[in-house]
């Protein structure tokens, strides 16, 4: 069976169906049972969130109270976020260009103001008490953030990104081979080579959307730390405190199935290596770049969907050599 489709003279549609396809469709739908996975993936996830979020809310509004807060750090990251969500939403947006704008344009507003506050409320939360717990973690942060004039050269930044790059390249390339083991053993189904993320096949522009997406995951990085500062102030002993927040990150990324939970946790241990050993900016950019790396995978780069994947890379390249000509500075500053 061929199906075809077209809209304003453009091809919109093509789809070919086998015999055996065609027969899955009048078969009955088969009831999938609650597993622990889909339990920790579906309802889990959501709570935990929820709960770290809505104490965040509660610890911002102390800090406030007593002149405890970084008012600049949080202000520029929670603009930050807002002009992520912005422009991301924006370029995979399909209405934005057409008459029909004003019907996404209020909700791209308001997510993107959620998600501004959001970001500002976590990092009025975390930036005190992890000044306390662990006086290195918002080390790199606060030099990027606090300070009256952003330190576009600050060799600290530019380390701590090239750290974060090595370790997210680290994750990914661990990942990869993972999931061509794991999960036959798991699902019995045997992954293809190459999981092309969809909206890469619709341009360049959906290509940027993708990266700008994945730096937004900045607000729930922070939700990480606030979990992990949280945890360390209600359990006394450090090791105990790290084991159990492993467990808190391994659900809050909201990964299904046992092969899941395992990249989760592997991505989780590399987080909090890189967050307590060199700081915040380290921890997101290494996060940041093991997702979008997902997106640079190609099995012919001589096809025509190529070029976004061509961008997301170029976008990793970028990141580099802006780390590598911000460690080197300007020759005045002191690490």
């Amino acid at each position: 069976r061929v199906e075809a489709g077209s809209y304003e003279g453009r091809p919109v549609l093509f789809n070919v169906s086998t015999q055996a396809s065609m027969a899955s469709l009048s078969a009955a739908p088969q009831r999938q049972e609650a597993t622990i996975f889909w339990i920790l993936s579906s309802v889990m996830h959501p709570i935990l969130i929820f709960l770290v979020v809505a104490g965040s809310v509660r610890v911002a509004s102390r800090n406030m109270k007593q002149g405890r807060a970084d008012r600049r750090g949080a202000l520029r990251f929670g603009a930050l976020t807002f002009i992520l969500f912005v422009l991301s939403t924006g370029l995979d947006s399909h209405g934005l260009t057409t008459k029909f704008w004003a019907d996404e344009i209020w909700p791209l507003i308001v997510g993107a103001c959620f998600v501004g506050l959001a970001s500002w409320s976590l990092y009025t939360a975390a930036e005190p008490m992890g000044r306390q717990v662990w006086p290195t973690m918002f080390v790199s942060s606060s030099r990027l953030l606090s300070r009256p004039r952003i330190p576009w050269r600050d060799p600290l930044i530019g380390y701590s990104i090239l750290i974060g790059l090595l370790a997210g390249s680290l994750d990914f390339l661990v990942q990869v081979p993972l999931n061509w083991t794991l999960t036959p053993l798991w699902s019995g189904e045997i992954p293809p080579p190459m999981d092309i993320n969809n909206s890469l096949f619709l341009g360049q522009r959906q290509a940027l959307s993708l990266v700008l997406g994945q730096s937004l995951m900045l607000t729930l990085l922070l939700v990480y730390v606030v979990a992990l500062v949280g945890i360390r102030k209600l359990v006394k002993r450090r090791i105990p405190a790290l084991l159990l927040t492993l467990v808190v990150w391994t659900v809050i990324n909201g990964s299904s199935g046992a092969e899941g939970l395992i990249f989760s946790f592997i991505t989780s241990v590399v987080m909090m290596v890189v967050l307590l050993r060199w700081g915040v900016v380290a921890m997101i950019t290494c996060r940041v770049v093991s997702a979008v790396a997902w997106g640079a995978r190609v099995p012919d780069w001589s096809a025509w969907y190529t070029e976004a994947s061509v961008l997301v890379l170029m976008s990793l390249v970028a990141l580099a050599l802006y780390g590598a000509w911000a460690a080197v500075g300007t020759g005045r500053e002191k690490i």
